[in-house]
């Protein structure tokens, strides 16, 4: 068998489908794609349907994976080829799948924008991974966001270093302060304002 060959079976079977399945969402017939995990070559042109399908490249249906260069390359081409105002969602989407690959790399199937949406109007879900290389937390829904937080050296220490949180968290309790803070984070990006804008 080739790697081609190889590379199409196994993915046949971690996605879970039947060979017809795969050929009708690719326009062959069930022995078309029978031939493929036994040896068989299918048209250059089909080539891109089928990693489409499976959600892979050309270049991973024929075994060759992708280095962190390249995934890098890819990833910045993606984003610069997008229009400015999509380019949040679609880091959001891959926070999601760094979240599930730092969790369950193996796991698959889970739609973040499916959900966003079930739990759209509802108590604020929340992902959250501990580590003893660092930590992650991701509000899925209502509230969308992603932090990473990786272990550094002498972490615990320089976290509060010179910090004195008992007057911090006294000063984040006042409703002034937090008004203050939701202000200044709902203006406009680049929008600058004086201290008058408190007042």
């Amino acid at each position: 068998m080739t790697a081609l060959s190889e590379t199409i079976a196994r993915l046949r079977k971690e996605k879970n489908v039947t060979q017809e399945a795969v050929a009708q969402a690719v326009g062959v017939s069930t022995q078309a794609v029978s031939k493929w995990e036994n040896g068989g070559l299918p048209d250059v042109e089909l080539l891109p349907a089928i990693a489409d399908y499976f959600g892979v490249s050309v270049d991973m249906l024929f075994g060759r994976e992708i280095s962190a260069g390249n995934l890098e390359e890819a990833i910045t081409r993606r984003f610069a080829s997008m229009p400015e105002e999509d380019r949040m969602e679609l880091a959001f989407q891959l926070a999601w799948v760094m979240e599930r690959a730092l969790f369950r790399p193996d796991e698959k199937d889970h739609d973040i924008a499916a959900i966003r949406a079930s739990h759209k109007g509802g108590p604020q879900q929340y992902s959250r991974i501990t580590l003893d290389s660092g930590f992650t937390q991701m509000g899925l829904a209502p509230l969308s966001y992603f932090l990473l937080v990786p272990e550094n050296e002498n972490f615990r220490e320089k976290l509060t270093d010179g910090v004195d949180f008992t007057a911090l968290f006294t000063d984040l309790a006042m409703p002034d302060v937090l008004d203050a803070f939701l202000l200044l984070y709902s203006r406009p990006t680049g929008k600058f304002f004086t201290a008058g804008l408190l007042e």
